[in-house]
């Protein structure tokens, strides 16, 4: 399979096209069956099967144009939002479920999480990225300079409508029935150069996106059927 090139258009800007390299370390061993969620032009799924820490890859992507590239790569694509796409997909069917910036787009992410959980197997993983709204770089602009600005893409993004810190990340990840297994954010140069200055007490402060991964030890109890 080959990774997709290209651009989807129709009024809607793929800025989550690119191959998400960095959620690799959180796949600490292969994971048969993947559910990507808002898998945009199905980049990270063919990563995936490349580098053989998956076999099937099913992708949710609510845009017709870039859902239209994704099925060239990816085992199958449901087209819609997730709120919608979920009823497709069996229950404890996953090994793993992707959540790469999609929740912060969700009215209610929280709902979503919950009843992603019951698709993932027993010993399956939900692995999430999140935006930080805690970075300096909003805090400054806030506090110092009275500005909460929307942007086309980044934490502000104007298509965000839930804002999460780690706390706050840690909460949403937590569901019944899963442990949250780690959780780290990665740093830029100067950032990381910061953070050693500071001795890491700024740390949650430069860290611009929250990456998660909860093992599912348990199954769902009976009221939650």
């Amino acid at each position: 399979m080959k990774l997709q090139s290209k651009t989807a258009t129709s009024g809607h800007d793929v800025y989550s096209a690119s191959m998400r390299l960095d959620i690799l370390p959180l796949f600490d061993r292969k994971y048969s069956q993947v559910l990507d969620v808002g898998c945009s032009t199905g980049n990270t799924g063919v990563l995936l099967k490349a580098r053989k820490l998956c076999d099937f890859v099913t992708g949710v992507e609510p845009f017709e144009a870039t859902a239209t590239i994704a099925k060239q790569g990816l085992d199958r694509v449901i087209e819609g939002s997730i709120e919608n796409a979920i009823h497709e997909i069996s229950d404890e069917s996953m090994d793993c479920v992707l959540c790469l910036d999609v929740l912060e787009h969700l009215v209610d992410p929280w709902r979503v999480i919950d009843e992603l959980g019951r698709k993932v197997k027993v010993g399956g993983v939900l692995i999430c990225s999140l935006p930080n709204i805690r970075h300096v770089s909003i805090l400054f602009n806030l506090l110092v300079l009275g500005k909460w600005t929307y942007t086309e893409s980044g934490i502000l993004d104007r298509t965000h409508l839930r804002f999460f810190t780690r706390g706050s990340t840690h909460s949403l990840v937590a569901i019944e029935g899963f442990e949250v297994e780690e959780m780290k954010g990665n740093l830029g140069l100067k950032s990381r150069i910061l953070n050693y200055l500071t001795l890491g007490i700024l740390r949650d402060f430069l860290i611009g996106q929250h990456q998660t991964r909860s093992r599912k030890v348990a199954q769902w109890r009976a009221t939650h059927v």
